[in-house]
């Protein structure tokens, strides 16, 4: 099992949450490179990499954080990352949502 290298507390403490309390996300997230990204404005999940900018991460609440790693988990079991295509990234991140 990779290790989890992850820099904000509050996101590594939502991380440890759902591994704990939500094994069926759980098996999905830790599939995933977790890092931290600040070129995003929040949250973005791609197939690889779960992504997460700091500063917004910091701006939430634990329940909020959890909250929104569970939603990017949904993007993956949806194949959302996949099913895109060639459509406009922008149009197709606000429909999926």
């Amino acid at each position: 099992m990779r290790s989890l290298q992850i820099k904000n507390k509050k996101v590594k403490d939502a991380v440890g949450h759902i591994i704990f309390n939500h094994p069926f996300y759980a098996s999905i997230l830790l599939q995933q490179e977790i890092i931290e990204d600040n070129s995003s404005p929040t949250f973005y999940v791609d197939g690889v990499r779960l992504g997460y900018n700091s500063s917004f991460a910091d701006t939430l609440s634990f329940d909020e954080i959890v909250g929104v790693l569970i939603h990017e988990i949904k993007h993956l079991i949806l194949l959302h990352h996949i099913r895109m295509n060639k459509r406009d990234h922008k149009v197709w991140n606000m429909a999926t949502d």
